[in-house]
């Protein structure tokens, strides 16, 4: 039986409009790969934040961390 653990998510993009943004959330999931999934689709279902977050459609950049317990 898998166990979940925490990840912390960066996700980086440039805006065109303001420039290099940041968004840092924690996820939990069984791997990585799992809670970065789950973290993006989170990042880009969030319906206040749509417009500053246009751009990261085109190129983004993440970095995923495992929170030790």
């Amino acid at each position: 039986m898998p166990t979940t653990r925490g990840y912390r998510i960066l996700v980086q993009w440039i805006h065109r409009k303001h420039g290099p943004q940041r968004h840092q959330q924690l996820s939990r999931g069984s791997s990585a790969r799992r809670a970065l999934n789950k973290a993006l689709l989170s990042f880009f279902k969030d319906k206040s934040k749509r417009l500053e977050r246009r751009d990261a459609h085109a190129a983004f950049r993440c970095e995923v961390w495992r929170i030790p317990k």
